[in-house]
């Protein structure tokens, strides 16, 4: 970790500044977004959420810690482990970092809406989305797009199988929906994992009521149009 202390308060700047960034993640996912903080072993919302810093050989993890009887379904307590340094990463230093909080951060609120391995893909779409939302300028997910465009036509869209990035990159789809119907869409859909299944079902359910009245088809179909107008395809202000 960067030792260095400008401010000579005692704590190192990186530590400052990531003290900064965290808050204003917290800001932008629970207060402006509307989501709920992490959970705690009470089912209640956590006011302090702990963070640790490792050399770990990834962005960060957000870790299940106790399972919650509280709350219906499978839901969990979490900690965040993140990179010391975030040296040597497509996104380094306070960039990495910054991408980081917002992806698992979001994971942690995510760890209260009824925890299921099959909807595993759509965790990592928002979380990815959501870097994107908070962190516009940094752009950390188009490392994964190049991979993402060769496998898009002969690949499931609920993909998760712990190997492929291919969810990391189908952000893009939450990126869509959110300038067709607004941010807020995202978190309805998050709400319908309590009520439903499957996370497709929380999808579709959600396109289907007021005020987006959008068959499933409709809305991938407008994906494969979206997708299409990309590269030297794009046009300037519609689509991506």
């Amino acid at each position: 970790m960067p030792l260095q202390d400008v401010s000579g308060n005692g704590i190192p700047d990186f530590i400052d500044s990531a003290m900064v960034i965290f808050d204003h993640v917290w800001s932008v996912e629970i207060v402006q977004l509307g989501y709920p903080a992490p959970p705690s072993i009470d089912g209640t919302p956590v006011e302090v959420y702990n963070v640790y810093f490792s050399n770990l050989p990834y962005y960060g993890l957000t870790w299940f810690d106790k399972e919650i009887p509280a709350l219906p379904g499978e839901n969990y307590t979490s900690y965040m482990e993140v990179h010391h340094n975030f040296s040597g990463f497509y996104s380094p230093g306070l960039s990495g970092l910054k991408v980081t909080a917002a992806h698992e951060f979001h994971h942690a609120i995510q760890m209260g809406y009824n925890v299921r391995s099959e909807d595993f893909f759509f965790y990592e779409m928002t979380s990815t989305w959501i870097e994107d939302l908070i962190y516009p300028d940094i752009n950390d997910y188009y490392q994964y797009l190049d991979s993402f465009f060769r496998e898009v036509s002969n690949t499931s869209f609920d993909l998760y199988n712990g190997t492929t990035l291919f969810p990391y990159a189908n952000m893009l789809y939450i990126q869509m929906i959110e300038k067709q119907f607004g941010a807020d869409m995202v978190r309805q859909i998050w709400e319908k994992f309590l009520s439903v299944d499957l996370a497709m079902e929380a999808i579709i359910n959600t396109l289907a009521q007021a005020p987006y009245y959008t068959p499933w088809q409709e809305s991938l179909n407008q994906y494969g149009l979206w997708l299409y107008y990309t590269g030297d395809r794009a046009i300037t202000d519609q689509y991506f």
